[in-house]
């Protein structure tokens, strides 16, 4: 039986980490990947995310109402573009909401079989 909510997290995981953008579609990628294991306390491997960018990440996913205009400005100086920041901000909150997700479908269904996250992948039942 198919689910059409995770169907369209499909769509937005696919449109987020391989749909056109200004950022490599690998940093994308690893961005979603980093977001969902920080919020999902898993042993993180940052080596992939350039150092610059973590502690921007860490507060979008963690105290995103923290994020101000100098964290902007503070990407900019690393050679960031506005368009850029944006497609990380966004990555890093898909990551971070769907480690929720899964947080709150595991609390309502302890049984739900497609809450196996692997380290590094993105993979939705």
């Amino acid at each position: 039986m198919s689910n059409p909510f995770v169907n369209k997290l499909n769509k937005m995981n696919d449109s987020i980490t391989a749909g056109r953008g200004e950022l490599e579609a690998s940093l994308r990628t690893q961005t979603v990947n980093y977001a969902r294991d920080l919020t999902l306390n898993h042993a993180i491997n940052s080596d992939q995310i350039p150092e610059a960018l973590r502690p921007y990440l860490e507060k979008v996913v963690l105290h995103a109402y923290k994020t101000t205009d100098q964290d902007i400005e503070q990407l900019k100086k690393c050679g960031y573009s506005e368009d850029e920041i944006f497609e990380l901000t966004i990555s890093a909150a898909f990551g971070a909401g769907y480690a929720r997700y899964l947080q709150g479908v595991a609390l309502l269904n302890p049984t739900y079989e497609s809450l196996e996250v692997k380290q590094g992948e993105v993979a939705f039942a």
